[in-house]
């Protein structure tokens, strides 16, 4: 994105640009040969409009304030109807998938026309996941590890490094005229879970097992008795529906660039340090 004061330049307001989502989104436009002026919440040494503001519904006044002559926005689902109030011409809305109601303790989303043009980015299985859930990659005795979930080795999650790459897909559904209103970028590149742990072991020189579990098993082994069923829920989808309900991912040839591959990302994050 070239930073840009020129009034007739769109405005595009980023919420959440501090989180891995917005951030990537932020970095994706940088890269563009395209002028955008900016407003958002970080990045102000590159010349991005920093507003501070509560999303809250009791704050809804100052929600619309940091909205006012938007041309753009990357939003949550809150913040769609504020986006419509103050007239944004096209609204980038990230969200969730859907399994049609079967697992119920997901939260999924149907959804709605709300402004002039809405296109749905949806982000893919964060490849950083495999590492920060601590219920599914556990180091065994003597030095091994295993990774364990209530899905087969071969359901297969759209894996994508989030941070780098999930704001290409949004700079493509910004800039490519063959995304029209109502249209989904969906972000990721189509991997099986046994895929996944065959990789991390041959990048990482480590023995690594998938482990197909049972519920109850999955539930206990994520010591959260809460929160569980739902994470199960959401493997078990997976399995039935699909990440995105049976949807193929956005071809990479829309994109800026070509989104790092799994053993790519791997070799970034210098995964055999991790795996000490």
């Amino acid at each position: 994105m070239t930073i840009s004061q020129d009034p007739t330049a769109p405005l595009i307001v980023l919420v959440g640009i501090t989180g891995l989502q917005g951030g990537s989104v932020a970095r994706a436009l940088i890269e563009s040969n395209k002028s955008y002026r900016p407003a958002a919440e970080a990045f102000a040494a590159q010349g991005v409009q920093i507003v501070g503001v509560s999303l809250t519904i009791e704050n809804a006044l100052s929600v619309q304030k940091a909205f006012n002559g938007a041309d753009i926005a990357f939003v949550s689902k809150m913040l769609v109807d504020t986006a419509k109030l103050i007239g944004v011409k096209l609204l980038v809305w990230s969200g969730l998938a859907l399994s049609n109601g079967k697992f119920s303790r997901v939260g999924f989303f149907d959804a709605k026309k709300a402004v002039t043009d809405m296109r749905r980015t949806l982000a893919g299985y964060y490849a950083s996941n495999i590492f920060e859930a601590p219920y599914a990659l556990k180091k065994q005795l003597g030095g091994s590890y295993a990774f364990g979930l209530p899905t087969p080795p071969t359901t297969q999650v759209p894996l994508i490094d989030v941070a780098h790459d999930h704001g290409l897909y949004v700079r493509a559904a910004i800039e490519d005229p063959s995304l029209g209103a109502g249209s989904e970028v969906l972000s990721g590149r189509l991997i099986s879970f046994g895929e996944i742990v065959a990789t991390l072991a041959e990048v990482s020189g480590k023995k690594i097992e998938y482990l197909e579990m049972d519920r109850e098993t999955f539930i206990a082994a994520t010591g959260m008795p809460d929160y569980g069923p739902m994470l199960s829920d959401m493997f078990e989808a997976f399995a039935v529906h699909g990440y995105y309900g049976g949807k193929e991912t956005t071809n990479e040839r829309l994109l800026a660039r070509k989104p790092r591959l799994w053993s790519e990302f791997l070799a970034v994050v210098q995964v055999k340090e991790l795996l000490k």
